[in-house]
């Protein structure tokens, strides 16, 4: 039997992130278009916050991806996120968010994912402003869609917000997000 590798946290965030997690899930089979509540989003892509919430098995992730889609038909930037209990971990979360918000519309990481992935002990605050820079920048609307936010753990749920909160920030004319 050996023994458990232990990483240090350098090597710890130099492991990949998991690229399914910032991707929207395939439309099931057979899934019921809902036109009305597409529209819906649509009229509420002038707010900065949009929370969609239902009980289980009603079509949120199903509903914000096809939204998504819609928008990125549209060649607005979409950044897409779903969350699981492990991303009670803020310095997590916060690699989860700027790999999905620093891609660009070809799918190369920005420079704020690069300075992330260099140097994995570099202060989240830098990179994150390195990330909010790329953003404004980038002259285009970018819409963040975060699914299964109810699965941070209420006990950190602060510090995990701050990571999330921070790219509610960003100007106005510039971002938009939905939660599901």
């Amino acid at each position: 039997m050996t023994a458990p590798t232990i990483l240090s946290d350098q090597d710890r965030w130099r492991v990949g992130l998991i690229h399914t997690k910032m991707a929207p899930p395939r439309p099931p089979r057979g899934r019921v278009t809902r036109p009305t509540l597409l529209g819906r989003m649509e009229a509420s892509t002038a707010r900065r916050l949009t929370i969609v919430a239902a009980p289980a098995g009603f079509g949120k992730t199903t509903l914000l991806a096809d939204w998504c889609e819609t928008l990125r038909a549209r060649g607005h930037q979409v950044a897409w996120l779903s969350l699981d209990e492990d991303d009670n971990n803020p310095q997590q979360l916060g690699a989860y968010l700027i790999a999905t918000l620093s891609r660009d519309v070809e799918d190369k990481p920005g420079r704020a994912a690069d300075l992330l992935r260099e140097d994995p002990l570099t202060p989240m605050k830098i990179v994150q402003a390195v990330l909010l820079n790329e953003i404004a920048a980038c002259g285009r609307e970018v819409f963040l869609f975060v699914d299964e936010f109810e699965r941070l753990d209420s006990r950190q749920s602060n510090s995990c917000w701050h990571c999330i909160s921070f790219s509610v920030r960003v100007r106005r004319e510039q971002r938009r997000d939905g939660v599901g």
